[in-house]
């Protein structure tokens, strides 16, 4: 990144880079940039929708989304400039101080999965504080599941970005943007205790599992529209390198349909008619029901989870949203280790390819996020990535039907 640029944001390499801990990590300045809307426009946000900017209007945003702003890359060009005074200078990081009376603005983009790791945390700090007001904004295709956390554990949901406003009052931040991704502690520390670290605030997790609340109205509206005995399998992560291949996706759902379940599979709405051309093609001698038709939102689909039996899926929101349901789940574990993001759940397992001693990339578990995938040997050669496509379904299947037996 520009020099000239980098420091007209206030922000420095150091800010920028990889970090061996959390503590050096928090010696830095998140990458946020303050921005000056220069002229009325409209910023496309991920979901569908848009948010309104005005001119004059001062936003925070994460500094990556800025520069596609001001370049117009995978958007309209919209004229923005830099604020004459740097986020850094607004920036008061919450880490462990006295919470009564105060505003806590917390932020973390996703995904859904990250959402529910952070949970135990503000069970803890409303536990604490019980007088203090907590503000959260991700972003704006996330912001439901923030509605089914149980009640008084967020007072305002927000969308990134946000106004510079609202920044200004509260009485602390709290960031945990880079936490998982830019930390070599993430490999052998779980997201809980990562993000713990972060707020600078230490308890028992298990004291504070995650929980979520299924809309209501959902789920009479969806009485009597899924199949009994689903098992849900959400074969596509965020990232390709969590995701199952096609051949991997058919040998799951054949199995999970030959132990006698439906193979429900998960995806976005947007995508239940590809997955329906994809289902009458490869699995149309399997029993199968498509819940990408019932997924207009997260919402929707924490109600999916509700009415299946249980998940067998990869490294992704409905591994934590069933678990966080009290179903039994399973994760397919190849770049990360599960105990990493799924050791406090009580009626959870996984499998984890490292276990099984395949290492044909000489680097499982790789512990690659999407912003560096390219290091996978086998997504640069544009392949499927190896690690997912080795997974033992049979061991899944196994581990699903022990917990499934003795109920969750």
């Amino acid at each position: 990144m520009e020099k000239k640029f980098l420091r007209n944001t206030g922000l420095t390499q150091k800010d920028l880079k990889e970090h061996e801990s959390i503590d050096n990590l928090l010696k830095t300045c998140p990458a946020m940039v303050c921005a000056k809307i220069m002229s009325n426009a409209s910023l496309a946000l991920n979901g569908g929708a848009v948010l309104k900017l005005h001119k004059d209007q001062v936003i925070i945003l994460p500094l990556g989304l800025y520069k596609q702003m001001e370049d117009g890359v995978g958007m309209n060009k919209i004229n923005v400039k830099l604020h004459k005074y740097p986020f850094r200078n607004y920036f008061k990081r919450y880490h462990g101080q006295n919470l009564n009376g105060k505003k806590l603005l917390i932020w973390r983009t996703g995904g859904i999965g990250d959402l529910i790791f952070i949970q135990p945390l503000l069970k803890r700090l409303k536990s604490l504080y019980p007088t203090c007001k907590i503000t959260f904004c991700t972003a704006n295709r996330n912001t439901p599941i923030l509605k089914t956390f149980p009640k008084g554990l967020v007072d305002y949901i927000g969308s990134l970005p946000f106004s510079l406003d609202i920044l200004k009052n509260h009485d602390y931040h709290l960031t945990f943007e880079g936490a998982i991704e830019r930390c070599q502690e993430s490999h052998t520390l779980d997201c809980y205790k990562i993000f713990q670290k972060m707020a600078g605030v230490d308890f028992d997790v298990e004291d504070y599992i995650p929980e979520l609340i299924p809309n209501n109205d959902i789920i009479e509206e969806y009485k009597g529209k899924i199949p009994e005995k689903v098992v849900m399998i959400q074969p596509r992560a965020s990232s390709i390198i969590r995701t199952l291949s096609f051949k991997k996706l058919i040998e799951l759902a054949t199995k999970v349909s030959e132990a006698g379940f439906v193979a429900g599979i998960q995806d976005s709405f947007e995508n239940s008619n590809n997955l329906q051309g994809f289902i009458d093609k490869n699995l149309s001698n399997v029993n199968v029901f498509n819940l990408a038709n019932l997924s207009k939102t997260i919402s929707h689909g924490v109600v999916n989870a509700y009415y299946c039996v249980g998940s067998i899926s990869t490294d992704s929101a409905f591994t934590h949203i069933n678990a966080a349901l009290n179903k039994p789940v399973v994760g397919l574990y190849g770049p990360f280790k599960g105990e990493l993001r799924m050791k406090y759940y009580k009626t959870g397992d996984w499998v984890n390819l490292s276990d099984s001693g395949w290492n044909e990339c000489k680097r499982c578990p790789c512990f690659i996020h999407e912003n560096n995938m390219l290091k996978c040997p086998y997504i640069s050669s544009k392949n499927d990535p190896k690690c997912m496509d080795s997974l033992d379904i049979d061991t899944a299947i196994e581990k699903f039907l022990k917990l499934y037996n003795n109920g969750g």
